[in-house]
């Protein structure tokens, strides 16, 4: 079972395809904590993803990932390289860094002079513990293949945007599926065996359990962190159909 606890919301950079909500709150530790406990009844091989907002904000992140370390998660930290080595020296077992486009370009769609330079340094720095975690969209494709093309050592993740007027084209998924290295996210595991867990209404006593990064649907609420409202939460979950955030975004631009 995956863990995606957005620690944070608070992120430099403005790209056109996040969901995640703007702000500066932070996810307690002492939350934080009681929920990798809860969670952690449910199955012997548990993984915790750090992300936000941007995680490396957070210059004691090498403290949420000991917590869930020392609970037995294997702990990867997603970030878009704003401050490299906290990342690299975070402790974490894996880092995915989120790239979208080659070179400046890239600065440029997320907003953020010198981006580029920063994951040219962690991709450097970190081989064998770094992938490359890239959301494909409707422009991105020829990019992505640039990136492959100089990294073709590193493992690339790639994300497709569902649903929505930035999906990108079926042909382009099946290109990048046939080559080396590259692993395209086929299956849907919102609120089965994935859960994102976000900042409550009160962040200081309270943590929203959601659907999916994309699909942020609301299965319930963590305030005292009891075995009922985990049970509640996974009830929630198994309702929910396959890639449902293809008929949100569908029923929207209809």
């Amino acid at each position: 079972m995956q863990l995606i606890f957005e620690i944070t919301w608070n992120c430099p950079a403005k790209c056109k395809h996040c969901t995640v909500p703007k702000g500066n709150v932070i996810i307690d530790l002492e939350l934080y904590e009681r929920a990798l406990k809860l969670f952690r009844n449910l199955k012997s091989e548990m993984s915790v993803v750090l992300s936000g907002g941007e995680p490396t904000t957070i210059p004691w992140l090498d403290k949420y990932v000991g917590l869930a370390k020392n609970l037995g998660y294997s702990v990867t930290v997603v970030t878009n390289g704003f401050f490299p080595d906290t990342a690299l020296y975070s402790g974490a077992d894996l880092i995915e860094v989120s790239v979208d486009y080659w070179g400046t370009k890239h600065n440029e769609n997320r907003g953020v002079k010198g981006l580029w330079n920063h994951i040219n340094y962690l991709l450097q720095k970190g081989k064998g513990r770094v992938v490359i975690r890239a959301t494909l969209l409707n422009d991105n494709y020829e990019d992505l293949l640039k990136i492959h093309e100089n990294y073709p050592d590193i493992p690339m993740l790639v994300m497709p945007v569902r649903g929505y007027v930035i999906k990108p084209p079926k042909k382009h998924l099946e290109a990048l599926a046939k080559l080396d290295n590259v692993y395209i996210a086929n299956n849907c595991p919102a609120g089965i065996s994935s859960f994102v867990i976000a900042p409550g209404l009160n962040p200081e006593k309270e943590l929203d359990v959601l659907a999916c990064i994309f699909y942020r649907k609301l299965l319930g609420r963590l305030r005292k962190f009891t075995e009922d409202e985990l049970e509640k939460i996974l009830e929630e979950g198994r309702k929910l159909p396959r890639f449902p955030c293809e008929k949100q975004y569908t029923s929207n631009i209809q």
